[in-house]
């Protein structure tokens, strides 16, 4: 599933925090209100989110909400964790694999410079 940046930075968001309640969500820059409901709804809609009534995980029994409400808590789902993890992962592994040897590379060019 392709994500645009805004649903990828309210799942993220969602990621982060989970079991807070979303009359309480910080704005988005560029992002309305009723434009980060809608993401919302959409992303429970793909499942990648869920909506809980409460407030913990510890206190959760496993009910959902299908609809938003101020009160609601949204949760990321197993498929929602393992995308946030594999694009996280994605990221380090391009840093680590490219990052490192571009670092190395320019080192010994400097030290063969000097030389």
């Amino acid at each position: 599933m392709k994500l645009t940046n805004n649903q990828f930075k309210i799942l993220k968001y969602v990621y982060k925090h989970s079991y807070q309640r979303i009359d309480t969500y910080r704005n988005f820059r560029g992002i309305s209100s009723s434009q980060r409901d809608s993401i919302l709804q959409a992303l429970s809609n793909n499942g990648l989110i869920k909506f809980s009534i409460y407030n913990s995980f510890e206190a959760d029994s496993g009910e959902i909400l299908q609809e938003i409400s101020p009160y609601a808590h949204p949760v990321t789902t197993d498929s929602g964790d393992i995308l946030i993890q594999e694009k996280q992962r994605n990221f380090y592994m391009f840093f680590f694999s490219y990052g490192v040897t571009t670092l190395i590379a320019i080192a010994s060019l400097i030290i063969s410079i000097l030389k």
